[in-house]
């Protein structure tokens, strides 16, 4: 597959598993939309800032993920453990009511 963005990835292999070759009759589908690696230069769809996790989550839920593993970036689109980020993206979420189960990646780091 081509570089996808993650909305895209969900819709195609819920066709696989469903139509494609009918294994699946329910499906959990958990999204990681940023990982710790993902660059812009790796992949131009990775979202990295709040607003585009977000927007990723968002989508996500509406082609049927129900868990978003989420990972954060620094203003330099650096791998962070900053609470206040994850803080922004789950209030953000539960600003906008999307229903999803979260699991972050966290760290107890003091800075």
């Amino acid at each position: 597959m081509e570089q996808a963005n993650s909305k895209d990835i969900i819709l195609y292999f819920k066709n696989i598993l469903y139509e494609g070759i009918g294994i699946m009759e329910k499906l959990i589908i958990t999204i990681a939309p940023t990982g710790n690696v993902p660059t812009k230069e790796l992949n131009p769809y990775s979202p990295l800032t709040v607003d585009e996790i977000v927007d990723d989550i968002k989508k996500c839920r509406e082609a049927g993920a129900a868990i978003a593993h989420i990972h954060v970036r620094d203003k330099n689109q650096k791998p962070t453990s900053d609470r206040e980020l994850f803080k922004q993206v789950l209030d953000r979420l539960d600003e906008e009511n999307v229903a999803h189960i979260q699991h972050g990646t966290l760290c107890s780091h003091k800075k």
